[in-house]
């Protein structure tokens, strides 16, 4: 999925649908507890983050009482709320 991104007085954005834009962050600095959001204002609540390998993450995250598990790139940004 890609995501426009723009930097908004200082800070680095991600617009999403039906909300606007959102302050992103690095997926390095996630961290359990953290919450990514998506398009409608749907977000997820980071469970795990472990290395895969040099290059990806495997990143579990809790919505709506289901548990969710992906492959993301070090380095890629996601937008969260605080």
């Amino acid at each position: 999925m890609t995501y426009e991104m723009k930097t908004i007085k200082g800070s680095k954005c991600i617009w999403l649908q039906n909300v606007g834009y959102v302050k992103a962050k690095k997926i390095d600095d996630f961290k359990r507890g953290d919450k990514i959001a998506y398009n409608w204002g749907e977000y997820a609540t980071v469970i795990s983050k472990k290395n895969v390998s040099p290059k990806f993450y495997e990143v579990t995250v809790s919505s709506k009482g289901k548990k969710y598990t992906s492959r993301i790139k070090k380095g890629s940004y996601k937008p969260y709320y605080k």
